[in-house]
């Protein structure tokens, strides 16, 4: 119990670099802003939500967050950061072109926001419409 205890205490503090290399294809009707949030720390601009980002902007000024995808059209990229042990990455997608503050009244899981766990190797998704919803759906099957 006592290593346990001990080895659990130098951990506190420590992070690993992680990389992602994510393709994504819209074919949605209308554009998509793209980008990636990490939950769980530590807290890095490029993997922050657009809460995460207004609560960090100085004096209220919000940032532009993510890429703009439009219709039809196949982007990929390599992302990497800090991670602590237990943090996840997520893709995250809204439905259409959107200032900082609209972003953030729009939740992963309603129908203009999905959010897809990002996997170390491979994370390659077409983006869909369906029955009104936006879809993830991994090329090639599962994930």
């Amino acid at each position: 119990m006592f290593l346990v205890a001990l080895g659990l205490s130098m951990c506190v503090g420590c992070t690993e670099s992680r990389t992602y290399t994510v393709s994504v294809k819209n074919l949605c009707a209308e554009p998509l802003t793209v980008g990636f949030v990490k939950h769980g720390g530590p807290l890095e601009m490029s993997w922050a939500s657009p809460a995460d980002m207004a609560i960090a902007s100085p004096m209220g000024r919000l940032h532009n967050w993510g890429r703009v995808l439009p219709t039809g059209r196949k982007a990929t990229t390599t992302i990497d950061g800090q991670f602590n042990p237990n943090a996840e990455a997520y893709l995250r997608v809204y439905r259409g072109e959107h200032s900082p503050s609209e972003l953030m009244a729009m939740r992963p899981g309603t129908f203009d926001c999905v959010e897809v766990l990002l996997d170390e190797s491979k994370n390659d998704y077409v983006i869909e419409d369906k029955h009104g919803r936006l879809s993830a759906t991994p090329l090639g099957g599962m994930p």
